[in-house]
């Protein structure tokens, strides 16, 4: 960590700068600056809102400490004596004394208020704004300086930004002080912008010179030495009617604010322009001038990649728009297709005029880029209304405004200059639409990932290789790059900008890499290498910066609300989290702070998320989280009783949709505080099969030692359930187990119940029969202990313990008396279970007892009642957005066909079920459709076809020890049977040509198959 010293921020080497007397104290306090270095940075906000922080979180200090800290970040470090004067007047060492001691309590960082070795002189060991702007100055790193203030002052005015609101009456030596900084500081911003458009001019950049003047005039519409230089600019640049226009601006600004004439010399530029402008100007030299800056390189259509077709469709556009919007969130290159657009339709106006509104401050500012632009003043703001106005409705000129932001529509000064003009006259780019009537917009979308074969000639691949090849003329994407290139576009959101940015670390390393750096630290990239893009397009984090600013306070802290929100929400959600009306979804989803999710629901992406979190205090993002937590838990309370039996919104689908929401809910809220949706979160988990999840969150909970036995036994019983899923039975017989002392000790006979049932079904899964009989018939003696739910699963279990039971006496397919007779036993049981669950309306007990009684039909040979029972439980489990238990069902359906001879249905089912399995990572289910499938092709008679999907199960790689002894014992045995029923040489041939080469080979060695030489 960098450590921000006040007056030692300075690098301590170079000592000679500071006069002599404070080398000896910068030099005794190296030491302590190499410590604080291992402290968090506290940091004073001067220049805008005054506030100190440390570590991300706000310091609130009284408005004398304020003051005081302020002061001596700002000066380096103050003598007692000076800073008591300053503060309280002569004479005022004790008050002095005790807002130090008050100072140093406020702090969170040790030493941060230090005393030097004279004990004269007090230093603040902080990182100030204002010291770093000054600092950046000396440096001369002017474009870094003027950022640092831009960022800072808003829609302020430069005599306006530091301090902002702060004064101090009761100190009256501080108030003086405080003014003389805001006229000093603001007059050294004017200097640098003055500085900047000097070393373009010198650079023959002319353009960029012209953009910091126009930065300048904003600030300072009177100067009219930065009104003279422009003209000179255009003038040399062979564009006499701009400085003519430029003038003419001055003069009324002059005439309307002072009541005077420009000067002799701005005269004497002016009569120069005339006389070059002379009278033999022809209609077709006009037609070829634009006024104002030219159109940015950055609009090129020649570096337009990945917009071709989007550009056609908008030169169709323009002529019935009035005007034309370009919408879209920042970085995703409004500016760059606008410019192109211009460039590209040029030939049907009588001249193009672009005006860049970036930096300025307000519509009247907006007014008067314009009229530059179009050579169209006035004085006051109506007649610079009247007269582009008129220059717009009475010649063919296209008017290009670039960069409109919020704070530009605060007034309606916008609206009246656009609404009411000709089609095709006005081109915009904003984050989101205007508001006049006969106004198209188009919005503009982040580019696609690449995928697919053509990967390398997506929008995105191109134009990240264009990018990459100003740094590294060699660079090329690899064969490998594909996933990692994805990873890198969906990190940036597709943003061009993004895309450029990252594409400037392709000479250092490699695209994955990159990708990892961009997905871990997005405010990372730019730096340096994007010097040559405008200041708000040098890094993500600046794009979301201007993006923010002149938005109110309140709507602010409403988006930063948004930001706790993990994944998904609907509107409902935003307003009881944070406030957040329709008008305000509607609009950040337009300014590309939300996307839409499917379902009336929006997302806020994780580099926007992060943004904001960087951007508020601890205290706000604390209680903002509270707020999501009571919001989503208590929902999840009072919609626990639906969940078995609810479809739709009540339903385990839309509860899926909200799982990141509760587990950051979980993880925000005090662990007695998740009574009540404990049982309802494990079922959700359960039924979409994110078991390892479940014992994650559950374990979670455990170790923040809940002090309610009843939330013990509830975390207790959820694991051993998950635990039980994931075959760690004897670990959750034992969980269990616990469960039932601890919901004992809650006295609840609910949780008893649960607990008890849960440790039977254990023990029936481990094959101890009479154990968990022993558990169910105890519960049954006291039926105080069982609510409905548990009754019908000691139902449904008694009767999967007599079809345990069964197979001592035969297996499914090859059924004995015995057999027949303990299934037709159970079969009653799930048919009372089905009796019971349609009796309480609970459709996941009604699936659950379908499925076990097409089961028992399958178990006995009756394939179509199987199959016919195992497609209503899949209805019924789709209905409730139970997806894995529905995917179980389809893979049965699968099987089920298979055996009735329907090949056809049997293959779609065991497809659509290899898929889902896949996809969801359940490798060793997986293999068993895998298995099934084999089965299905002998059935067919394609051996071969039979013979892959077998190799194919055993060549699965990353099998642990375990699970491979399963795998071969499944498919060995049906492999043998193919070899004995077809030819093994082209079964050989055929493995070893879909490369189970060394799968086959082993087998062989193994003795596992049979060798050619023995057929």
């Amino acid at each position: 960590m960098v450590a921000h010293v006040g007056l030692l921020a300075c690098d301590v080497v170079s000592t000679a700068m500071w006069p002599t007397h404070h080398q000896q104290t910068i030099k005794a306090a190296s030491a302590r600056a190499i410590v604080s270095a291992c402290m968090d940075v506290l940091e004073v906000v001067l220049l805008g809102a005054v506030a100190v922080s440390s570590g991300g979180g706000a310091v609130r200090l009284p408005r004398k400490l304020t003051a005081l800290a302020a002061f001596v970040a700002m000066r380096g470090g103050a003598d007692r004596g000076e800073l008591a004067e300053t503060l309280w007047g002569a004479g005022a060492r004790h008050n002095l004394r005790v807002a130090l001691h008050q100072l140093r309590r406020s702090l969170p960082e040790p030493g941060a208020v230090d005393v030097l070795a004279s004990g004269h002189r007090i230093v603040l060991r902080a990182d100030c704004d204002a010291v770093r702007f000054e600092r950046a100055v000396a440096e001369d790193r002017l474009e870094a300086a003027v950022g640092i203030w831009r960022r800072a002052a808003g829609a302020r005015q430069h005599r306006d930004v530091f301090m902002a609101g702060f004064d101090l009456p009761s100190a009256v030596g501080f108030q003086d002080w405080l003014e003389q900084e805001r006229t000093r500081l603001g007059g050294l911003y004017l200097r640098t912008l003055w500085r900047l458009a000097e070393v373009a001019e010198a650079a023959n950049e002319a353009e960029a010179a012209l953009r910091w003047l126009r930065t300048l005039l904003d600030e300072d519409p009177l100067d009219e030495r930065a009104h003279r230089r422009v003209m000179r600019i255009a003038l040399a640049s062979g564009d006499d009617s701009a400085a003519l226009d430029q003038y003419d601006l001055l003069r009324r600004v002059l005439r309307a604010e002072l009541g005077v004439e420009p000067s002799p010399a701005t005269t004497a530029v002016a009569e120069e322009a005339r006389s070059v402008a002379g009278q033999a100007r022809s209609r077709g030299a006009a037609r070829s001038t634009t006024h104002g800056p030219t159109v940015p390189a950055l609009g090129s259509a020649a570096r337009l990649i990945g917009r071709e077709g989007e550009l056609e469709r908008l030169a169709q556009l323009l002529p019935t728009a009035a005007p034309l919007s370009i919408v879209g969130p920042g970085g995703v290159g409004k500016s760059r297709v606008a410019g192109a657009l211009a460039d590209h339709v040029r030939h049907r106006y009588e001249a193009v005029a672009h005006a860049s509104v970036d930096g300025v401050a307000d519509a009247p500012g907006v007014l008067f880029a314009v009229a530059a632009a179009l050579g169209a003043v006035g004085g006051s703001n109506e007649r610079v209304l009247e007269a582009v106005r008129d220059r717009l409705e009475r010649r063919e000129h296209l008017l290009v405004l670039d960069g409109i932001e919020p704070r530009h529509r605060a007034t309606g000064l916008l609206v009246r200059l656009l609404a009411g003009l000709p089609p095709g006259r006005c081109l915009v780019t904003s984050r989101e639409p205007i508001g006049v009537e006969g106004e198209a917009g188009h919005r503009l979308e982040g580019l696609s990932a690449p995928s697919g074969r053509g990967w390398r000639d997506a929008p995105a691949a191109r134009l990240f290789v264009d990018a990459a090849r100003r740094s590294d003329a060699s660079f090329a994407l690899g064969p490998n790059d594909r996933e990692p290139l994805r990873a890198l576009v969906e990190a940036v959101e597709g943003l061009p900008l993004g895309l450029v940015l990252a594409a400037s670390l392709a000479t250092a390393f490699s695209l994955g890499e990159i990708a990892r750096i961009v997905v871990e630290r997005p405010e990372a990239i730019g730096g340096d290498a994007a010097l040559a893009l405008p200041e708000r397009h040098r890094s993500l984090e600046r794009v979301l910066e201007a993006s923010i600013e002149g938005m109110d306070g309140e709507r602010i802290d409403r988006l930063v609300t948004c930001s706790v929100f993990a994944a998904a929400f609907d509107r409902h959600a935003a307003e009881a989290v944070a406030g957040a009306t329709v008008a305000d979804l509607s609009s950040w989803a337009r300014a590309g702070w939300l996307h839409g999710a499917g379902g009336d629901r929006w997302a806020m992406h994780a580099r926007v998320r992060g943004f904001l979190a960087r951007h508020s205090s601890r205290e706000t993002l604390h209680e903002a989280r509270a707020r999501h937590a009571r919001h989503y838990l208590g929902a999840l309370r009072r919609g626990a009783p639906a969940l078995r039996s609810a479809s739709g919104d009540g339903g385990i689908e839309a509860w899926v949709r909200d799982l990141p929401e509760l587990h950051a809910a979980w993880m925000a809220v005090e662990s007695d505080d998740l009574g009540g949706v404990v049982e309802p979160l494990a079922l959700l988990l359960d039924v979409r099969g994110r078991h390892a999840e479940a014992i994650d969150t559950f374990g979670r909970g455990l170790l923040r030692r809940p002090r309610d036995p009843g939330v013990r036994s509830a975390l207790h019983t959820a694991l051993a359930a998950s635990e039980n899923r994931v075959g760690r039975r004897q670990r959750a017989l034992r969980r269990a187990n616990v469960a039932t002392a601890w919901a004992v000790r809650a006295g609840d006979a609910t949780l008893v119940g649960r607990a008890a049932w849960q440790a039977a079904e254990v023990s029936y899964d481990l094959g101890r029969y009479d154990d968990a009989e022993s558990v169910l018939d105890g519960l049954e003696a006291d039926g105080a202990q069982v609510d409905a739910v548990t009754r019908g699963a000691i139902t449904r279990l008694r009767a999967l313990v007599v079809l345990g039971r069964s197979r001592a006496f035969g297996r499914p397919l090859v059924p004995s008396p015995a057999y027949e007779a303990y299934v037709g036993t159970a079969r009653a049981g799930f048919e009372r279970c089905l009796v019971l669950a349609r009796k309480r309306g609970d459709v996941l007990a009604e699936a659950e007892a379908l499925h076990d009684l097409g089961y028992c039909s399958y178990a006995v040979g009756d394939f179509g009642t199987a199959l016919a029972a195992f497609r209503l439980a899949e209805r019924r489990h789709r209905t409730l957005g139970a997806r894995r238990r529905q995917t179980i069902e389809v893979y049965w359906i699968g099987v089920a066909a298979t055996m009735t001879g329907d090949h056809g249905a049997a293959e779609r089912a065991l497809r659509a079920a290899l898929r889902a399995m896949d996809e969801a990572g359940e490798t060793p289910k997986a293999l068993e459709v895998v298995q099934a499938i084999g089965q299905l092709w002998e059935q067919r008679g394609d051996h071969w076809r039979a013979a892959a999907c077998y190799l194919a199960a055993i060549a699965t790689p990353g099998l642990d020890a375990r699970v491979r002894q399963g795998v071969e014992a499944w498919h060995l045995p049906p492999l043998r049977a193919v070899i004995d029923a077809a030819s093994w040489s082209r079964l050989e041939a055929r493995a070893l040509a879909l490369g189970y080469r060394d799968t086959v080979n082993a087998l062989l060695r193994s003795g596992s198959l049979p060798l050619l030489s023995d057929r």
